[in-house]
């Protein structure tokens, strides 16, 4: 129980983490958005990891691994999520994007042959499938899809995949060398890495036109973007916290959850942001179903 708690409570931080960074888009680039909130997570979890002190011992293996995964996530399906932002718009890429749990427990089940009851399973899909009403906005307000460039919806769609791959390569780690704290310093320094990569790549080559990476010049979105990275820094420790006492096919859902939150947060304090209907109300229904059939088995 203890780890789907810490997987659900996760799932909420990263929500918080998410409707900071959306309002503070609004003055600055999703590419700056990506450097400050990894970079905020690194010290914060740095100061973390000081804390506790270094382990005894060190596994070369499980250490690969971790910053195998950071390399996948958070950084790399970040960049390619605000990618497809700009390529085929909010409405087309999140639903996509919020498949992530599915490719987690697919990847759980052959890469760490976790075995669970099907009503885990069940539980699961009614999750995907109530993230994906919550996140559909209708026909109304997206293109055509005949409009739309479809090689672009590699772009969610490799997020989504890197997002699952990450969930286990985290787990698989932790259970050949079970410091969570450690962990997750490794996986979002090496994602620190790829995202400052990325930023010095976008700054000395302007004509790659890379449209939502462009480098533009400090603004008051920096605030924002670090009480992000505070938020999604905690998340992260309790992720793997999560991950050193249960299995990916009954934390990962919990966490993915996220969308969920931020319906929510924004509904109840960020007035206009989100309006609530028919549709994402039964879409609510079916994901809280989830919710319980997996906190109850």
């Amino acid at each position: 129980m203890i780890s789907r708690l810490l997987g659900l409570t996760a799932g909420f931080l990263f929500a918080v983490s998410s409707t900071l960074v959306r309002m503070g888009l609004e003055y600055s680039t999703p590419l700056k958005a990506v450097f400050v909130t990894i970079l905020v997570n690194v010290l914060l979890v740095g100061s973390a990891a000081l804390m506790v002190g270094p382990p005894s011992s060190l596994d070369p293996t499980a250490v690969a691994l971790f910053a195998l995964a950071g390399v996948f996530a958070p950084a790399a399906a970040m960049l390619l999520s605000f990618l497809g932002i700009s390529k085929l718009g909010v409405v087309v890429n999140q639903p996509i994007l919020n498949l992530h749990p599915l490719f987690a427990v697919v990847f759980a089940f052959f890469m760490l042959h976790e075995r669970v009851p099907p009503i885990v399973y069940a539980s699961v899909l009614l999750i995907a499938v109530g993230m994906l009403m919550l996140t559909h906005q209708g026909r109304a307000a997206a293109a055509p899809i005949g409009a739309l460039k479809r090689r672009f919806i590699a772009l969610p769609l490799a997020a989504a995949l890197f997002i699952g791959l990450s969930h286990n390569l985290r787990r698989l780690g932790l259970l050949s060398f079970n410091a969570p704290v450690f962990g997750a310093f490794v996986n979002l320094l090496a994602s620190l890495a790829l995202a400052s990569l990325v930023l010095l790549l976008a700054a000395r080559r302007p004509k790659l036109g890379w449209g939502a990476l462009k480098v533009r010049r400090p603004s008051s979105g920096t605030s924002l973007f670090m009480l992000s990275g505070a938020a999604s820094g905690v998340g992260q420790l309790l992720t793997f916290l999560a991950y050193s006492f249960g299995q990916v096919t009954l934390v990962a859902p919990l966490i993915s959850l996220e969308p969920f939150f931020v319906v929510l947060i924004s509904y109840f304090f960020l007035k206009g942001y989100e309006v609530i209907t028919r549709s994402r109300l039964a879409g609510i229904a079916l994901l809280l179903s989830g919710v319980w059939l997996i906190m109850t088995s």
